[in-house]
């Protein structure tokens, strides 16, 4: 059942032609009306008036004071069937009015953000937006697609090789160079490139290498005098050589005695020696002399000139100054 509702205050009615009744005195109807509910009738019952003046007649009450006391009326309940049960609509219509009124549940709609996928764009140069590999994988790619779907999807994507001729490869076997050996006053007319030349015992002799543009030439000259008879044996080597003009002029010896307080009048002999040999092969001789201790030096012929293997050697113009 519905809880009751509370009963309002007491209303004050004052008839036409009447006193007003005390506070808390009920008047009743006058005889002959409609008859009053049985909780009102019980309402005015003379156990549970208050002492008071004596109530005087009234005349009916107002409109609005009749509504106020039908809403204290209990609202009524269907009779129940035969055994005690109501009938099922009732029975529905009493438990909604017992539940409290709740709003549907109604799920709220939450807009979920929208991700974007990223989407690969095709490669360059890629037919029908297929992705090909790279490298040595897209070549071969290429030509397999080329073979199947043919060229409108692959042009001038796939060109065949170029057949070449086959070349000659020249072989070039390289000689292992040799050692020779070349005595005081004795000459050989005909270097070999990447062979090497020793004077076997190197004192005050100079070892004179004469290069022309047929070939070249190496004399022991014995002691580096400037004299008639070694100048013309130098000059048979040449002719042997098959040296018309000589070209280059590289003169070795020895620089012993680094201690001798004479060593300046000895270099100043190798400087006389070589004016003496621009004078009469007319080319300026480059000396060079190594030291005191080595007295067989290895030199090489080499592309750029002779070189000494060993040891180092060092200009004479920077030995004189």
């Amino acid at each position: 059942m519905p809880p009751k509702s509370p009963l309002p205050p007491p209303v004050h009615v004052r008839p036409s032609g009447g006193r007003l009744a005390p506070h808390g005195a009920l008047q009743a109807k006058p005889t002959g009306g409609r008859p009053m509910a049985a909780h009102v009738q019980a309402a005015l019952s003379p156990a549970q008036a208050k002492p008071g003046p004596v109530a005087v007649p009234r005349a009916a009450a107002a409109p609005h004071v009749q509504a106020a006391m039908a809403r204290i009326a209990q609202p009524r309940i269907a009779p129940q069937r035969e055994g005690g049960a109501r009938a099922p609509h009732v029975q529905a219509a009493i438990g909604a009015a017992a539940q409290p009124q709740r709003a549907p549940f109604q799920p709220a709609r939450v807009a979920l953000p929208v991700q974007a996928r990223p989407v690969a764009s095709p490669p360059r140069g890629a037919a029908g937006g297929t992705v090909q590999p790279c490298g040595f994988f897209t070549y071969l790619w290429r030509g397999l697609t080329s073979c199947v779907w043919g060229d409108q999807n692959n042009q001038n994507n796939f060109a065949p090789l170029e057949q070449e001729e086959p070349q000659e490869l020249e072989v070039v076997v390289q000689r292992r160079g040799e050692t020779h050996l070349v005595t005081e006053g004795n000459y050989l007319s005909s270097l070999t490139l990447n062979d090497s030349y020793v004077p076997g015992d190197l004192t005050a002799c100079a070892m004179v290498f004469v290069l022309g543009e047929d070939g070249g030439c190496v004399y022991h000259w014995p002691f580096h005098l400037p004299t008639g008879q070694y100048l013309s044996k130098m000059q048979t080597a040449m002719r042997e050589a098959g040296i018309d003009r000589a070209v280059t002029c590289q003169i070795f010896g020895r620089d012993y005695g680094l201690t001798n307080p004479s060593r300046g009048e000895y270099l100043e002999g190798w400087r006389e020696f070589g004016v003496y040999i621009q004078e009469n092969l007319d080319v300026v001789p480059e000396i060079s002399l190594c030291e005191d201790a080595y007295s067989n030096p290895i030199l090489l012929y080499t592309a750029r000139g002779i070189a000494s293997r060993f040891p180092p050697v060092t200009p004479l113009a920077t030995l004189m100054r």
